[in-house]
């Protein structure tokens, strides 16, 4: 008996142990971005995991921060406010320049739907910021997008 439960012991622990490092392998990497004169500290979400919870549950983004969504392929991109706990503008990227921009994208409240969010044109890159920063910054489609 003792074997056996020793056995689920080990079993357990090495499971646990693989889940962690799946997921520290999975953690967001770091980075700069630059549009124009405006540089943004970015986390990028190049992978499964990072992309579904994103920027979900987070309290805030600094001002000149934001999450960069990388794709293997331009396609139509989808996304959800599933979890938000602030507005975001969104800003489609497709061959290194701005595609398409959604600005003042609200959390949802208590009790409501999350937004879900569909570009009309291909990318193969989002960058989520904070509400505002697309009209503080003066983005504007076709503005190049350097690394």
């Amino acid at each position: 008996m003792r074997r056996l439960l020793l056995f689920f012991v080990v079993i357990v622990a090495g499971a646990a142990a693989l889940g962690a490092v799946y997921y520290f392998q999975h953690l967001p990497g770091k980075g700069e971005l630059q549009i124009g004169r405006t540089a943004i500290q970015i986390e990028i979400a190049d992978n499964p995991l990072t992309q579904y919870q994103g920027l979900s549950g987070r309290e805030s983004l600094c001002a000149d921060c934001g999450m960069l969504f990388v794709f293997k392929k331009s396609a139509i991109q989808t996304f959800v406010m599933r979890g938000m706990k602030f507005p975001l503008d969104m800003i489609f990227i497709a061959d290194h320049k701005i595609a398409e921009i959604w600005k003042e994208i609200p959390n949802p409240k208590a009790g409501e739907e999350p937004e879900y969010i569909q570009s009309l044109n291909v990318a193969d890159q989002v960058l989520e910021v904070n509400a505002g920063f697309a009209d503080y910054h003066k983005l504007k489609i076709g503005d190049a997008i350097s690394y």
